[in-house]
């Protein structure tokens, strides 16, 4: 967050693992960017024990590890982030 401040911009998309080496959630992490900045997640998982299926009332997806690059696409586009070529 404090190098964010410094840079003076926000992030386009948060891409997030459930589980994070220091104790917070992948969640928590999202609501701490979220508290700070309007932006789209997006939450990945290869813990069974964490949240299951779409949590689209929180505003991001949860995706089950593993990922294929067609899934992780669709997510993006979906989010908004990439605009669909056509």
């Amino acid at each position: 967050m404090n190098k964010l401040s410094e840079i003076g911009q926000r992030p386009d998309l948060i891409v997030c693992d459930y589980r994070l080496p220091q104790g917070p959630t992948g969640v928590d992490a999202i609501e701490m960017l979220r508290d700070a900045f309007e932006i789209p997640a997006l939450l990945i998982s290869g813990d069974a024990t964490s949240p299951q299926g779409d949590n689209g009332a929180n505003g991001y997806k949860l995706l089950h590890k593993p990922v294929n690059a067609e899934t992780f696409r669709a997510v993006l586009v979906d989010a908004s982030v990439l605009q669909p070529k056509g």
